[in-house]
This record gives C-alpha cells, structure tokens and sequence, in this order.
C-alpha cells in the first residue's frame, strides 16, 4: 500500500490516477477481478484523455486516504481530486477490497469495488458522472450513470437534448 505524506499529494493526475490491482493472481484464477480491473482502467483512461490536465490531487492526509480494518480483510483507498484553478471539475475515485474467511462449511467474501465519481464544473450543463463496478470470482457488477444537473421534469428541453438527442441511447444499445 503507498503511502505519502501531504505534500507529496499535489502532484498532476496524469501522473498517479491509478490504483494498484492487488490481488493474488495464483490465488484467484478466475479472472474476475483482472477483467473488472480493466474496465476501471478503461473508464480511468478517457478520464485522463479527456480531464487529465485539469486535476490535481487534494491535500487529503494519508490516513484517510488509505484505509483497512483491524485485521487486514478490509482495505481501501480513497482519492479526491480537484480542478486546477481554471475550472471546477472534480473527482472521487475509490476501492474496496474485502477478503474475508468463511465460517466452517461456509465460502468466504472475496470482492473487489471501484467507484468514480466526476463532477463537472458550471460552465456546462453536461450530466455527472458515476460508475460503481464490483467484482468477485464468479460475477462483475457494473452500474454507470449520468447524474442530470436539472430537475428533469421540470426542464424537458434538458431532458431531450441531454438524453435523447446526445446519441446516449445508441451507445447503451451497444453495450
């Protein structure tokens, strides 16, 4: 697990967007969570092409940032970052992982989930952004969003041109 001190955390996102994969590979040869790990790294990437040189890292101290429970079957990460002072986009990234043994004749947990969170400035009325992605040895969960910026019943014309017109709908289909 990294760790750093605060001042280390003023640093570009281009340069420390990513958060380790750590999981045993030899212990889990499903594949699950080396597939779940790449679509985090998918969705990372256009962040990064599309938001990279506006994001700075915050000054969240390390404790915060990293994270695990007492006996180490929890571990976590929570990263912020901010605008670089010529807009205000944000974002929240993080993982959780859990490995957990199970009791006599039951399975153990074993999940991995990341989540992003992209919060765009007010210059433009383009939805946030969410993507929760959890993953196990059998099974990958995926739910993104676009987080409207305006009630949508009662601003229709948002609605339609957000929603409808955006070209959205055609790319759902081929997911």
């Amino acid at each position: 697990m990294r760790q750093e001190s605060i001042d280390s955390l003023e640093r570009p996102f281009t340069e420390s967007w990513q958060l380790d994969n750590d999981w045993d590979d030899q212990s889990e040869p499903s594949g699950m969570f080396e597939a779940g790990y790449l679509m985090y790294t998918l969705v990372m990437e256009v962040v990064e092409k599309s938001f990279g040189g506006r994001l700075l890292l915050t000054r969240t101290p390390p404790d915060i940032r990293h994270f695990q429970s007492q006996d180490g079957s929890v571990v976590g990460e929570l990263v912020f970052w901010r605008g670089n002072g010529k807009d205000t986009v944000r974002l929240v990234q993080s993982k959780l992982k859990v490995e957990r043994p199970g009791m006599p004749g039951q399975p153990g947990a074993k999940v991995c989930r990341w989540s992003v969170f992209l919060m765009l400035g007010p210059a433009t009325d383009a939805p946030h952004y969410v993507l929760e992605l959890s993953v196990s040895p059998t099974l990958i969960f995926v739910s993104t969003d676009m987080l409207p910026r305006r009630d949508l019943v009662m601003h229709q014309a948002y609605l339609d041109e957000v929603y409808e017109t955006s070209g959205a709908r055609e790319m759902h289909s081929k997911i």
